[in-house]
């Protein structure tokens, strides 16, 4: 079975719906996971209310980024099942109120380190997410999580968006098949830092074997001006590493 959830907020606005905790829908969401349920999530406002909670933290595996994706017309780049998808932020329908300005602000979102999610949209270039899939090889469930908000792809006026019916028919598609072959994910702690001369500066990464073989990955250095190693559990890798089947590795890059 699929549930598809749209999850309203709009804590900071004229309206007070409560997040998936406070209104007590969690724990049967997540007896629903736990029974291998299928869930397709959206809410532009879930990471900023409810990042604290255990769907967010354990089942979503996301971590909260900023409130704030893009402004209106930004292009979302999509990947994996919904790879080709043109998308932008259109702001069609907020909270009932149709074609609106009323509270826009799509959550950026990144996969938990160690975790088995991935980014399925991504706002612009950048890599904060707009939407995370998660299937878990040690456990049964699957879900697609629209940090963004279905509502903010939603045709809007004389702005038309084709593939917004397509983005929830790749959703369901992939939300209902059951193998992860060859799939893995990447995900980083720190993507800048500084130090003063004779220090370190250590920048963090997980790699995570989401199939049901091993996998191997070449691991290597390349554009470093100073001497630089990875790491992990403080011993130098050598390339390339092998990851067993549903399993996560942590790294440390570090500059002298």
């Amino acid at each position: 079975d699929v549930v598809i959830w749209v999850q309203s907020y709009c804590g900071n606005a004229s309206c007070s719906r409560g997040t998936v905790s406070e209104i007590g829908a969690e724990p049967a969401l997540l007896d629903f996971l736990d029974n291998g349920g299928r869930l397709f999530i959206s809410g532009q406002d879930l990471a900023y209310a409810d990042r604290s909670s255990t769907l967010f933290n354990g089942y979503l595996q996301a971590e909260y980024v900023s409130d704030y994706g893009g402004s209106e017309g930004r292009h979302l780049t999509s990947s994996d099942f919904l790879s080709g998808l043109d998308l932008r932020l259109l702001n069609g329908s907020l909270y009932g109120y149709a074609n609106g300005g009323f509270y826009y602000s799509p959550d950026e979102v990144a996969p938990r380190p160690g975790g088995f999610a991935f980014p399925v949209l991504t706002y612009g270039d950048a890599d904060r997410a707009a939407a995370l899939a998660v299937a878990p090889c040690n456990a049964t469930y699957r879900a697609v999580y629209l940090a963004a908000g279905f509502e903010n792809l939603a045709p809007r006026a004389h702005e038309s968006q084709p593939d917004w019916t397509r983005l929830l028919d790749a959703s369901i598609g992939w939300l209902m098949t059951g193998s992860n072959v060859d799939k893995y994910t990447f995900s980083t702690t720190e993507e800048s830092g500084s130090g003063i001369s004779g220090s370190s500066v250590s920048y963090g990464f997980s790699l995570a074997n989401l199939s049901s073989r091993p996998m191997h990955f070449a691991v290597n250095l390349a554009g470093n001006q100073w001497p630089t190693r990875i790491l992990s559990q403080g011993k130098p890798v050598s390339s390339p590493i092998e990851l067993p089947a549903c399993s996560t590795n942590s790294f440390s890059i570090v500059a002298d």
